[in-house]
């Protein structure tokens, strides 16, 4: 019944010269091979709006476009279980020695680094720091180790397979094999992570209070938390978990959440969320009757607690200003993105 559906769909967009009652499949191949006809190496198809400034954006950051030559991750599951039984077993340090060329440089930590061309265009802007990339989905973290040679960067940046909201600890700060890493942690980035919506799955989010109590003992006064997704839900989830679990090691940056500066920062709270969204959550909890009745017997003794960092509003401008591929998206589409710099006290 879904193909049958998705495939009318697709007919409709292609206009009124494809039937699917009178021509069938078969109708819908010829229109299709016709079009790719016209496109062959020597004659490509053209870049959608959104490739071309995407690739512009890239360029601009030192990612240019030989460095994709022969070099695939496959196909990629976009959402991941963290809590799988073998995602549970924490990631081992590396020989930090054998790995950056100079240890003593603070190290940026970009936690869920996706497809990594952050921390490698980041690597170009700031040469007087380390990189490290820590991400769940291993095809990708070998093709970005893989760019990062290319470029010449691989004694600056590094990607592991980690997940990271139980492996910061045992990477950065446990002696093992390897001892803790030598330098300051100045900047920790969490950007976009998946959001899952459905309350029975918010245990499966990167923001955890174990996370949030790591990153307060391994930093140093200075050290800063970038947080940004263009889910304000999201975006206000991992704010108050670092307000209500680490608000005494960190604090807002005063510098960048200047409320008395129009045009750095901006309000939005997830009470304006869609009507849609919470239609869906009250759907899958009158689905799960056992599970919402729990729930409900076992409300977070904090139901009453109020945020003190949401008069800092959300930043204006990526302070960084080295975009992700997804903040590059909303950025091209005009949808907000909703960010907080954090500062460890």
């Amino acid at each position: 019944m879904r193909a049958h559906v998705s495939f009318a769909r697709i007919s409709r967009s292609l206009g009124p010269q494809i039937s699917t009652k009178r021509r069938g499949m078969s109708s819908f191949i010829r229109k299709v091979t016709a079009t790719a006809s016209t496109s062959t190496a020597d004659n490509p198809p053209p870049a959608s709006h959104f490739e071309q400034f995407m690739g512009e954006e890239w360029e601009r950051n030192g990612i240019n476009s030989e460095l994709y030559r022969g070099l695939s991750a496959g196909r990629v599951r976009q959402h991941v279980n963290p809590l799988t039984t073998h995602l549970q077993v924490p990631a081992q340090p590396p020989d930090w020695n054998a790995t950056f060329s100079d240890t003593s440089k603070p190290l940026v930590l970009d936690i869920g680094c996706g497809y990594g061309r952050f921390l490698l265009a980041l690597a170009q802007r700031m040469p007087t720091h380390n990189m490290l990339g820590l991400e769940i989905r291993d095809p990708v973290i070998e093709r970005a180790n893989a760019w990062a040679e290319r470029l010449q960067l691989h004694k600056q940046v590094l990607f592991l397979s980690a997940n990271a909201t139980i492996s910061v600890e045992t990477i950065l700060n446990t002696p093992s094999s390897s001892p803790p890493y030598p330098g300051l942690i100045d900047l920790v980035a969490i950007q976009f992570p998946d959001p899952h919506f459905k309350k029975k799955h918010k245990k499966r989010r990167t923001v955890q209070p174990n996370l949030i109590l790591t990153l307060a003992n391994i930093m140093k006064p200075g050290g800063r938390v970038f947080l940004q997704s263009d889910v304000v839900e999201v975006a206000e989830d991992m704010r108050n978990q670092f307000e209500r679990h680490g608000g005494d090691a960190f604090t807002l940056c005063h510098e960048l959440h200047n409320t008395t500066d129009e045009g750095c920062v901006f309000y939005q709270s997830s009470s304006s969320a869609s009507r849609e969204q919470q239609e869906e959550e009250e759907t899958d909890d009158n689905n799960n009757s056992s599970s919402s009745s729990s729930n409900k017997n076992n409300k977070d003794d904090g139901d009453e607690w109020q945020s003190q960092w949401v008069g800092g509003g959300w930043l204006v401008r990526n302070p960084i200003e080295v975009p992700t591929e997804r903040e590059v998206l909303n950025i091209s589409q005009h949808k907000p993105v909703y960010r907080v710099m954090l500062v460890r006290n």
